[in-house]
């Protein structure tokens, strides 16, 4: 079923993503027109950090095993107020009115993902929350949300989604591309030149900022993650400690694969580096995060040559940004920005544009390896009304 207007040639679409990183909800505003292909131009982007006592209830139920019901039951509700909230403030702020936006598409938050590795059927399993019916009706726009569990549904590992955008919007007739974001978790869509949609591999790599910033709040609990990389500057590299977390499990298994800080926490970095100092686990963390990309690139390259496009905030970091440089030997490494989306707003566009995708009832045709192996449409549909 159609939902948009298929006589309009102008729409206004708001994508909306909170991640591992636990820093805020990224709201990106797109326009899509016709004579652009409708192709998101991205018009507004801000980060709404998340209320004290919510990021607080956040921390307290995401990826743990055991939780309140009741907490979780609170938190569907009120962080889709504030996703609401959020997303009436960016159209203010942006001099619209809500009735020029066309459509939300809301990744809600991920509170427990369980990759098929690690599942007991081997079938990946996700719980996500913010309820999209309660954004609609605040806001008084249509809202697609769900878009992991309708990629499990189809027998994918819902993560990453990017990849649907990333091919259709960047792959280039010349150029061998890895988009790479680094968030909490890191994870790359291999993109070769002028290929189809069965070249390409999309995968998780591994930890991103999630374990550098754990290790910077537990030096001191007033900081949540490493300024520009001040922290890794001041430490040193523990070789042999690098050495053990590489040879994890999680790196040796095949791609496509899926992870989070289910599997990347505090209980790993305790059994990896507990001996090390604040500072040396920091830069040697940060270094491992550059290490695993780097390697997962040589990987889906197949060690051709390519440019690295890297987004999230991972890219802010310029000692990690430096190490990735250092490791990815004759190859360009650039921000995002340059493909024409800052690199804070990438996953943000691509939900707007998967919104979009599920609204204009165009379905996606899904890489050979990503377990699903047809096209499908991504996104649960809720009206204001």
């Amino acid at each position: 079923m159609v939902f948009l207007n298929s006589q309009k040639e102008n729409f206004i679409g708001a994508g909306l993503m909170s991640g591992t990183s636990l820093d805020g909800l990224d709201i990106a505003l797109c326009s899509f027109s016709k004579v652009d292909h409708f192709r998101p131009k991205l018009i507004h982007f801000e980060t709404i950090k998340w209320p004290e006592y919510l990021n607080q209830l956040l921390r307290k139920i995401t990826s743990v095993e055991t939780v309140k019901l009741s907490e979780l039951t609170f938190f569907n509700r009120k962080a889709a107020e504030f996703f609401a909230d959020s997303v009436n403030q960016v159209i203010n702020n942006a001099g619209l009115v809500n009735e020029e936006v066309d459509f939300i598409g809301s990744h809600g938050h991920t509170i427990y993902h369980i990759p098929s590795e690690l599942s007991p059927d081997k079938k990946a399993a996700t719980l996500q929350l913010v309820d999209a019916d309660h954004i609609a009706t605040k806001t008084g726009i249509l809202t697609v949300s769900d878009f992991r569990q309708k990629h499990i549904a189809a027998g994918g590992e819902g993560a990453p989604l990017v990849v649907y955008g990333d091919y259709t919007l960047f792959t280039d007739s010349i150029e061998n591309r890895i988009l790479a974001n680094i968030g909490g978790m890191a994870n790359l869509t291999w993109l070769p030149a002028n290929s189809s949609i069965n070249q390409v591999i999309t995968t998780d790599t591994g930890p991103g900022n999630k374990l550098i910033d754990l290790s910077v709040n537990q030096m001191n609990p007033d900081l949540f993650y490493d300024d520009n990389g001040k922290f890794a500057t001041q430490g040193r590299l523990n070789i042999e400690v690098l050495e053990n977390m590489m040879l994890d499990d999680f790196f040796q298994k095949k791609f496509p694969k899926s992870t989070g800080s289910e599997y990347f926490n505090s209980d790993w970095l305790i059994r990896y580096t507990k001996e090390l100092s604040h500072l040396d686990r920091i830069k040697t963390l940060t270094v491992l995060t550059a290490q695993s990309l780097v390697l997962a690139c040589e990987r889906v390259s197949r060690k051709q040559n390519y440019t690295l496009y890297l987004s999230g905030g991972g890219a802010h970091n310029s000692s990690l940004i430096e190490l990735i440089k250092s490791f990815a030997k004759g190859n360009i490494v650039k921000l995002f920005d340059e493909l024409g989306f800052s690199s804070d707003s990438k996953e943000a566009v691509l939900f707007s544009w998967l919104a979009y995708q599920t609204l204009a009832g165009q379905s996606l045709t899904s890489p050979r390896n990503s377990g699903i192996g047809k096209k499908l449409n991504l996104g649960k549909i809720s009206l204001p009304k």
